[in-house]
């Protein structure tokens, strides 16, 4: 009786182990830059607290013209009256000063302009190259009229092509000096703000990974491909799922490798090469990396009769 439990429970394992293309659940995932930067996304994750939000005087979320990171009701009072300002917040811009030629801000150029604003207001002024990931990040302070000002110039995407992003540090205009609150936000801000890496970057981009499948985001469109690795002979096996009427996937290879190794992530991946077309005229060239499940056996066998929403099972 006892050998016949273990060989029940034995042959269970591989049910136990597999994701089945029908467990890949859809899951959203909200990144607070997409709150504050509606128009340009950029993969960070800026360390503000919880309770801001992105207004502007018109309420137009437009980076050509100011727009502001702060606590809702602080905002609306700010916005009409701005000496009623109590609790620090963060005017946003890009910058017309400030462009990245190079991967620092300190080359070109902008050395020259800091030269200059030293020259203007050499009480106070001090300069700092940072990073966020790979962002260079230049903070600079100085004294302008007896009033304390503090400023954050941004570089992203490639240099020379990208767009620089000024950060201002807004205090109530009869107030000279910044109150303790005040810079320990914006210390916090510049120290903590992170670039996206890894799975996080890959979510941000369109492509949820989860464990043993992923999520391909097609322009509104949900595509779920599930990736499994065979424990007794190492081959591999990709399951695409999908809904879309019409929709085409034309694959064309499948290989193992490594997530995201410049950022020390390396999970086993199997990335997934395939040209995908549906209607009315959409083509896309895809490459999904999906996180493996490692199983006894595939979920999926692609002798037997599966469901319809199962387009195509692959294996290598």
């Amino acid at each position: 009786m006892k050998n016949l439990l273990f060989l029940l429970i034995l042959s269970l394992i591989p049910l136990l182990d597999a994701i089945h293309p029908n467990d890949a659940k859809d899951v959203d995932y909200s990144f607070r830059i997409k709150e504050l930067f509606s128009k340009i996304g950029y993969p960070i994750e800026p360390a503000v607290p919880s309770n801001f939000v992105a207004m502007s005087f018109d309420g137009e979320d437009d980076f050509h013209d100011f727009v502001y990171w702060g606590p809702k009701e602080t905002l609306k009072s700010f916005f009409k009256n701005q000496n009623s300002l109590k609790q620090p917040i963060i005017r946003v811009t890009i910058s017309d000063s400030m462009g990245l030629s190079s991967s620092s801000f300190l080359d070109g150029e902008n050395g020259e302009e800091l030269k200059f604003i030293k020259q203007c207001y050499p009480k106070g002024f001090f300069y700092e190259e940072k990073k966020w990931g790979t962002y260079p990040v230049l903070e600079t302070r100085f004294i302008d009229n007896g009033h304390e000002l503090i400023l954050a110039y941004a570089g992203f995407d490639t240099p020379g092509v990208g767009i620089t992003l000024t950060f201002h540090l807004v205090k109530p205009e009869k107030q000279k000096k910044y109150t303790k609150e005040q810079l320990a936000l914006w210390k916090n801000f510049i120290d903590n703000t992170k670039q996206l890496a890894g799975i996080d970057l890959l979510r941000f981009t369109g492509k949820n990974l989860q464990e043993g499948y992923s999520i391909v985001d097609c322009f509104g469109e949900k595509i779920k491909i599930t990736g499994e690795k065979r424990k007794r002979d190492g081959k591999l096996q990709i399951v695409v799922i999908s809904t879309i009427p019409n929709l085409h996937y034309s694959f064309i290879s499948m290989e193992e490798g490594k997530l995201d190794p410049q950022w020390k992530e390396e999970r086993p991946i199997i990335k997934a090469h395939a040209n995908i077309t549906f209607p009315p005229s959409v083509y896309i060239q895809e490459a999904t990396s999906i996180l493996i499940d490692h199983v006894e056996e595939f979920s999926v066998n692609p002798n037997e009769i599966n469901p319809t929403s199962i387009i195509g099972i692959y294996q290598n």
